[in-house]
């Protein structure tokens, strides 16, 4: 399927991943170099928050994604016909497990369906979450082409309204302190930029502003709905800047360098610098 700019909905997760496009997941290895990049397109992280947050947004936002996993039988039949309760030290459990990998099928334990469960309850019963989701279009691809680089750019809008683009997070903390912090480690407000502009350039319609609805993944699974501030927008909009026109460069001249290959010259953060240190550790 060539892909060209649009709106695309009603698309499957497994041929999403596919359109070869920029999109945010890349950002992070960008921005740390070009080799970094290559190898974690290469070798996909995963993880057990990853496969659970996948599992909440198909739960939540696309139940017909739920055929992509699946749990473990209680008990397995070993070579000798004998019935035993399911071990991944098995030979036939793992073959089992191979198998689902090869078929594209993501298997979760029956505690991880369970708190899933209980997370997209915990967002139904948020009275603006609920509301966000209940009226708005679920799991919208977009791709839009980036006119300095010429290079097609790729998202998928968990939620979209006519008033906002809501994003699900799961996260560990959802006080407007921590989450906070998520937004810088994980880069959510480069997402907010790159799915807003990306949207207007799709659409033709003018860009929205962006919301994250985040949601604990352990009990009593908090729930919070945040707008992303117009500081931190354009800050992602730098980055996606930066990380974009890096990506292009390395892709024309078919090179993924590293670090820098020669001696440089390194100090200390700022705030470590003798004179920011306390009086008594600098007189001894």
């Amino acid at each position: 399927m060539e892909i060209k700019p649009g709106i695309y909905e009603n698309v499957p997760f497994e041929e999403y991943l596919k359109w070869d496009c920029f999109s945010k997941s890349m950002v992070k290895g960008m921005l740390r170099s070009g080799m970094h990049l290559k190898y974690y397109t290469d070798n996909p992280i995963d993880s057990e928050y990853i496969r659970l947050g996948s599992l909440v947004d198909s739960m939540l936002l696309a139940p017909e994604e739920l055929k992509s996993f699946t749990t473990p039988p209680l008990t397995y039949t070993d070579s000798k016909g004998n019935e035993k309760p399911w071990t991944n030290r098995s030979n036939t459990c793992r073959e089992w497990a191979n198998e689902k990998k090869e078929q594209s099928i993501t298997v979760v334990t029956q505690e991880q369906m369970d708190k899933a469960d209980a997370i997209v309850e915990a967002v139904r019963a948020h009275r603006t979450a609920g509301e966000y989701i209940a009226n708005g279009k679920h799991q919208v691809s977009i791709v839009w082409e980036d006119e300095a680089t010429g290079e097609l750019c790729k998202g998928r809008i968990d939620n979209l309204r006519d008033e906002a683009i809501d994003d699900l997070k799961t996260t560990q903390n959802a006080s407007p302190e921590a989450f906070r912090r998520d937004m810088g480690k994980y880069l959510y407000h480069v997402q907010a930029a790159a799915y807003s502009d990306g949207w207007s350039k799709a659409s033709g319609e003018p860009s929205l502003p962006f919301n994250f609805i985040a949601v604990e993944n352990e009990p009593p699974h908090g729930v919070a709905v945040y707008s992303l501030g117009i500081d931190s927008l354009m800050t992602g909009r730098v980055l996606w800047r930066k990380a974009l026109d890096e990506y292009h460069e390395c892709k024309v001249k078919d090179k993924w360098p590293g670090y820098s290959e020669y001696l440089e010259e390194l100090d200390i953060p700022a705030y470590a610098l003798i004179n920011d240190l306390p009086e008594d550790i600098i007189n001894g």
